[in-house]
This record gives structure tokens, sequence and C-alpha cells, in this order.
């Protein structure tokens, strides 16, 4: 295992911005300058445990590491940022710094958690961060088990324990030194306790800096502890990011998009790849369904507020006369809300991409536009 994925750090931190002129070696999206504004009187208030709330997908945890590095940064910039040239962004951005670790689950930072899955208070720390590969006897029939256990979801309790012998020796550069944690809705019940009894009694010059997506399922014990910061983001940056994580909306868009209105299942299905996300076309055409509705309703679009026309034309298609069907519109429009819900659950299973989103799209054609034949 790489110094950049024990410490957490996912493949691309360290990508390039421009500050003052000079290009930075620590990642900066547009959002995080209102973000940045939004907590400078937060980062210098030395909570000793702290916690940042954000939207999901807004790569958090990165600005998370942006302000650490800003309190362990040589020279920072007039406004408090990290400079991003000295030496030690230079080691936040490698994942090499002595004096900072960033803790986050398998699964979101793409590292190997092979060992870390230790999830009782027994056994050896050796075993819990354990990174070689099982043994000859077991590699066989655990293949399966142990890909599941590279990709988990949860931030466990190995983890927790480096991090508790990170805290337990001084600081390299005689300053703070910093744990960035999250998203800390994935603490399972081992791990959080075992951060708990850090929280309760930090070893000096010690600092938490821990963020959330969201709350539910954290402990009490951890939230009472923490100060706490609920960072806002415009809707337009919302937006503009949830396009560009969705892999579905460089081919699906377009033809949400072109008028007259068309739905064509086997034309729109036949454009799906191999590596197609199923989960992120449905995600989609919820997002634009529900827009539609907005739309229909008056209101102003929430998920594609550049696609006004598009999305009335949708209205006038889905409700005007040449529609057709028995059915009210309110009533064909609940049924395949309902029905995509049921495909995005399904959609988790390995099935056959092409079909399935087929059968998602002729049910849109037929619940949508019940009079008018694909086209």
């Amino acid at each position: 295992m790489s110094r950049k994925q024990e410490l957490g750090l996912a493949e691309g931190f360290g990508s390039s911005r421009q500050t003052g002129g000079n290009a930075s070696c620590l990642p900066w999206k547009p959002w995080f300058e209102g973000w940045w504004s939004q907590s400078e009187s937060f980062l210098h208030a030395e909570a000793q445990a702290a916690l940042l709330v954000g939207p999901a997908r807004m790569e958090l945890g990165s600005f998370a590491l942006a302000l650490a590095a800003a309190r362990l940064c040589n020279h920072p910039a007039p406004d408090g940022r990290a400079c991003g040239d000295c030496p030690s962004c230079r080691w936040i951005a490698q994942g090499q710094h002595p004096d900072c670790r960033w803790v986050q689950s398998a699964m979101e930072q793409g590292a190997d958690a092979q060992g870390l899955d230790e999830d009782t208070d027994e056994g050896s720390d050796n075993d819990a961060v354990s990174t070689g590969g099982g043994s000859g006897e077991e590699s066989g029939g655990a293949d399966g088990a142990s890909k599941e256990k590279k990709q988990s979801p949860q931030i466990l309790i190995g983890q927790i324990r480096q991090l508790q012998d990170f805290a337990a020796v001084s600081s390299h550069r005689g300053g703070s030194r910093w744990a960035v944690i999250g998203s800390i809705h994935r603490f399972n019940v081992f791990a959080a306790n075992a951060l708990l009894k850090g929280l309760e009694e930090p070893e000096p010059g010690m600092r938490y800096l821990l963020y959330a997506e969201r709350l539910r399922g954290v402990p009490a014990t951890i939230l009472s502890r923490c100060r706490r910061l609920v960072l806002q983001t415009d809707a337009q940056s919302l937006q503009a990011q949830a396009l560009a994580l969705n892999e579905a909306s460089s081919w699906l868009l377009p033809f949400l998009t072109v008028r007259p209105v068309r739905v064509q299942p086997s034309n729109w299905a036949s454009r799906v790849g191999k590596t197609t996300s199923i989960a992120d076309a449905v995600e989609l055409l919820l997002r634009w369904l529900i827009d539609v509705e907005r739309c229909r309703l008056g209101l102003e679009a929430r998920h594609f507020p550049f696609e006004a026309v598009a999305l009335r034309a949708w209205v006038d298609a889905c409700t005007g006369k040449t529609s057709g069907g028995s059915e009210p519109y309110a009533d064909r429009y609940a049924r395949l809300m309902d029905r995509l819900v049921v495909y995005a659950r399904g959609s988790q299973h390995p099935v056959n991409a092409q079909l399935y989103l087929e059968s998602v799209f002729e049910d849109v054609r037929q619940l949508m536009f019940p009079g008018i034949m694909a086209r």
C-alpha cells in the first residue's frame, strides 16, 4: 500500500489550481471560495474537535483537508489559505505530511482496506493494520469477500487504531497535528466508540476535523464533542457538480432536451456502454421528471435551470390533448416516479444495462405519453 493510500488521500489529490499567479499543488474547487469565507472564523477557533457538514458529492473531504493544510502551511496567504507551494503543502498533497492524517472509508478513497476490518475489541493492532494478502487456503474461496472488504463503505476500527498510534506520537514539526476524518456517517459502531475515546481525552496539540454529508446515524456522543459548521452552497454549483459526476448526462441529456419531444426506448438504450452506470441514468431521469413537474406547477427548475425550454416542451407534450390516455396526468406521473424508485434499487444488481434501461425508457414513454408512439 502506498503512503498516499495509507493516509487516505484520494488519487488525483494534488491537482493544480492558480493562487496569486502560482500553480498550487492543492485542489481548489470554485465553490470552495464560498466555503472558505464561511469557515475562516470557525477554523481559527482552535477547537480540538470540529465538524463540517456539507452537501454530498461536493468534495467536502478535500475542503476539510485544505483547511488542515492552511493551519500547517509554512507560508499561508494573506487570507489564511495554504500557499500550495511550501514543503508542508506538498507533503499533504503527496500524502506524506508527518503531522496530518486523512481517514476515509475504502469505498471513498479507493484504497485497499484489507486488514482494517477488525471490528471487535479483540485481536492485535498488527492484525488490524495488516495490508498483506490472505493465505493460499483463503484466497481461493474468499476472493469475493476480500473484494467486498476492499471496498467497504464503512470507516473501520483498524483505521481508528492507526490514528490512535499517530495521535500518541509528538509533532514532528513542533506544531499541531491534524486528523481529517469522514464522512463520519460511515462509522461502524466499533470505530465510533474508538474515536470517542480520542475526542474525550485528546493528546496535547491534536486537532480532529470531522466532516459529514448527513448526520443521521452519527452517535450523539460524537456530535456533542464537536464545534459544528454547516456549509452553504449555491444551487448552481450543486447542479453543475451533480451533472459533472453523472456519467449518463453526456449521452442521455441530449435525448431529453431534443425538440420536439421524442422518447425512443430502443434508440436511447443502444447508446449504453459496457461501463454505463444504470443508477446514474435512473437518477438523471428522476431529476429531470422532478423539474418537469416543477415547471408544470410554475416553479423554477431545481436540477436543470438552463433547460427551461426543453422542460416546458415536456410539460406541453405530456399534458396536452395529444398525450392521450384516459388516466389523469397526475396519476401517471406518480406511477412512473414509483417505478423509477424501484428501478433505482434494482440497478445495483448485475443486469444487462441495455435491456434494463430499455425497460426504464419504455415505462417513461408509456406513462408520460400513452397516446404517442415512439417516433
